[in-house]
């Protein structure tokens, strides 16, 4: 059996297998970001039946949210985090949406998916409504703004939304500091 190396020593073998398998690595890589962001893309272009959620959230519907709600089902949840105009109520449940899939999430991307859905309706309500809709403290909501801002496989409309949600998280932290002695 003829074995043919093309005269190449055994160094530079080595070395182009590891480009190879390097290769193959930032391929795999590219992928997986690829996969993410369809399967973010999906969530973002799905319709929700709120008044469902409402219901196996225990979120009371008070007064105009059941015409809300009805209203909101018709649109995509993306379309929601990314209007000025969405009403706080609605973006509290597309948290709880994304809170309840990042906990029975079978993988490491739909976890980090459903995560983007929920810093993106804290984003929404804190850039457009100038609210709250999380304990979390300014400092850690600043963190998962910039990480998910910094993601390759999210959006440019919602990088640009995490993006102001990171800078009004950081004008908050600053105004804080002034005020503390």
């Amino acid at each position: 059996m003829e074995r043919s190396t093309f005269g190449l020593s055994t160094a530079k073998l080595i070395k182009l297998l590891g480009v190879v398998k390097e290769s193959h690595r930032t391929t795999r890589k590219q992928t997986r970001k690829h996969a993410q962001g369809l399967l973010l893309d999906r969530w973002l272009s799905k319709r929700v039946a709120f008044d469902v959620l409402a219901a196996d959230t225990g979120l009371p519907l008070e007064g105009g949210q059941q015409a809300m709600v009805r209203q909101a089902k018709e649109r995509p949840l993306g379309s929601h985090l990314l209007d000025p105009d969405t009403q706080p109520f609605i973006l509290t449940l597309i948290k709880e949406l994304a809170k309840e899939e990042v906990l029975v999430a079978k993988s490491g991307e739909a976890r980090d998916t459903a995560k983007a859905l929920y810093y993106g309706a804290l984003a929404s309500a804190l850039v457009f409504q100038k609210k709250t809709i999380s304990t979390q403290n300014q400092d850690e909501l600043r963190v998962a703004f910039a990480h998910l801002a910094q993601a390759p496989w999210v959006r440019q409309d919602l990088v640009k939304l995490f993006d102001q949600a990171h800078a009004a998280c950081a004008v908050g932290h600053s105004e804080k500091k002034k005020a503390d002695p």
